[in-house]
């Protein structure tokens, strides 16, 4: 689990509190002469310059290179001069930590970090003579292995960041792909609707020109009625044929032919068997004429369920079914793939995408999930919601 990073002020209360506790624990080394045997210099040299290593760590997050210069300063210069003590807790520790923080937070090159605790142990030896090998190889053990440990730490936090980013890049670029596939679609359903409205007005123009034509020459306020209709008719479909070269793209020669439907169903199936996929069609109780706007929509959602069986499953075989309940048109595609693992969720397809956007244009349902041995998409379509847009 991932903790969440210290603020500012929260950083600096904690290295205040270390150092504090840190400093109080080498006053009771030097009250109470812990390191006797080993100490050197009077009380009155080793208190100040115990606080003031002590005393650098509460700067080893916001200024760490100094912290180190100082806390190190603390203990080499004096030795250029005179012997002095250096606790274990309250002297080796705190630096280690220091060294700790400059190899974590520090920016540029490493070197300023591990030249200062090389240099206290040249330095240092220098009045303390009684060194020996077994305290060299002590000291590059603590030290080094706390410059390890602040390198390790800054790597993994910087893997941590790319990786963020890179994810952070990752959702970006797949919002930005949905959205434009949400766009093509809602432009392709605009380009089906503009053939569905302007077929509609079309007739509605025919209509009321046959009508004018049929009526008596006396009855002239009717033929200017019926002549206001054709020609309102006539100016919306030159409209909307103006509209829809905006929508169609240059190479797209399907969308000027005829509007497919669950008539073709069959020609669907047929090319689908032909590139390796078995579908078998079951029909039930579907009316013989639907609003063209669902049936053109049905006849999309079942095309892309099983584009999506075809590219993404390991099926050879799948099952559509097209069935009426009272008012509702149902639309069921079930593949017959390996059985999918408990728990799996599907359906996150950008060919969803379109069907969902297909769907809510008749405030229907689309349900995906697992049906034993396979997937199944549901698409359900209001036929009284599709008969009312179609009259409006």
């Amino acid at each position: 689990m991932q903790l969440p990073r210290a603020t500012p002020r929260v950083a600096l209360a904690v290295d205040t509190a270390t150092a504090a506790a840190f400093s109080i624990t080498a006053l009771v080394e030097l009250g109470r002469h812990v390191d006797d045997g080993y100490s050197y210099g009077s009380a009155a040299l080793n208190l100040p310059l115990v606080l003031l290593l002590t005393g650098s760590l509460a700067w080893r997050r916001r200024a760490p290179r100094t912290a180190l210069a100082v806390g190190f300063a603390a203990v080499v210069v004096p030795s250029l001069f005179v012997a002095h003590t250096v606790f274990f807790f309250g002297g080796l520790v705190p630096l280690a930590l220091l060294v700790y923080s400059a190899a974590r937070w520090a920016p540029g090159a490493a070197w300023p970090v591990v030249a200062a605790p090389v240099l206290m142990m040249v330095v240092y030896p220098l009045r303390v003579p009684p060194f020996d090998l077994s305290d060299y190889a002590f000291g590059a053990v603590l030290f080094g292995a706390a410059w390890a440990a602040g390198r390790l730490v800054r790597r993994l936090e910087q893997q941590r960041r790319l990786l963020a980013d890179a994810l952070a890049a990752q959702l970006r670029e797949q919002a930005a792909r949905e959205h434009a596939l949400l766009l093509d679609e809602r432009a392709r359903i605009a380009r089906e609707l503009h053939d569905v409205v302007s077929h509609t007005v079309s007739l509605m123009v025919v209509q009321a020109g046959a009508a004018r034509f049929a009526v008596g020459e006396d009855d002239d306020e009717v033929r200017e009625r019926l002549l206001s209709v054709e020609q309102t008719g006539r100016s919306a479909v030159g409209d909307l044929r103006r509209l829809l070269e905006v929508l169609r793209a240059e190479d797209d020669d399907a969308a000027a032919g005829p509007l497919p439907g669950l008539a073709q169903l069959g020609e669907l199936a047929d090319g689908f068997r032909r590139a390796g996929l078995d579908v078998t069609v079951t029909v039930e109780a579907v009316p013989p004429v639907l609003p063209t706007a669902l049936d053109v929509s049905a006849y999309r959602l079942l095309q892309e369920a099983l584009t999506n069986v075809l590219k993404h499953s390991a099926a050879t075989a799948a099952e559509v079914r097209v069935e009426a309940t009272g008012e509702t048109v149902v639309l069921e595609v079930t593949d017959g793939g390996p059985e999918l693992p408990a728990g799996t969720v599907g359906g996150a397809g950008h060919g969803l995408i379109g069907m969902r956007e297909r769907v809510a244009l008749f405030g229907g349902r689309l349900g995906t999930g697992a049906a034993g041995r396979g997937w199944r998409v549901r698409a359900e379509l209001p036929l009284a919601r599709a008969g009312a847009e179609a009259t409006r």
